[in-house]
């Protein structure tokens, strides 16, 4: 008779054959000593912290996909007139959902995040809520009012965290090569 296997981390049920745990990630058979003081994550998966021009990029690629969709239901929905005003109110609204949606989805990032192989975890290495995603992104505007420093922050911060990550306690890493969420 099998036995099934749970998370050492979060007791979810382990598929057999798997290398890490569908719902925190954390690798299959692997616990931290009771007296090392580090979590479970920490051992299970090394995280790389992704760059200024990482993410930088991945952003130009999310405001295309964003502005060509928001640009395109404005003109359906303004039926040519005034489609700038419309658009650029679903461009805001339609960034924050984007955003807040994908970032909290078992993808853990945006398409563009996606591409370049990053994902969005909390400061413990974890999926992100709706919510801390939504926070993250009204971060975003105040990196833009503030001409921009917020996102320069990345390049000088330990973490490379920009200044939205920072307010949320969000992280930005490069995908470890086997991490799979189901």
């Amino acid at each position: 008779m099998a036995t099934a296997a749970f998370c050492s981390g979060c007791g979810t049920a382990i598929p057999a054959g798997s290398q890490f745990c569908p719902s925190c990630g954390q690798r299959v058979g692997v616990a931290p000593p009771a007296w090392s003081g580090v979590t479970d994550v920490e051992i299970a998966t090394t995280y790389t912290y992704a760059g200024f021009w990482l993410r930088f990029v991945a952003t130009i690629i999310d405001l295309i996909i964003v502005s060509v969709v928001s640009a395109f239901i404005g003109a359906i929905i303004a039926g040519g007139d005034e489609t700038g005003t419309v658009s650029a109110l679903l461009n805001l609204f339609g960034d924050w959902l984007y955003c807040a949606l994908m970032e909290s989805s078992k993808f853990q990032g945006t398409v563009g995040k996606l591409v370049l192989g990053l994902i969005v975890t909390d400061d413990q290495y974890r999926p992100i809520s709706f919510g801390r995603a939504t926070w993250r992104y009204l971060g975003h505007i105040l990196s833009t009012i503030i001409l921009g420093i917020g996102f320069l922050m990345a390049a000088f911060t330990t973490r490379k965290q920009c200044l939205h990550d920072i307010m949320a306690g969000t992280l930005v890493v490069k995908k470890p090569s086997g991490y799979v969420r189901a």
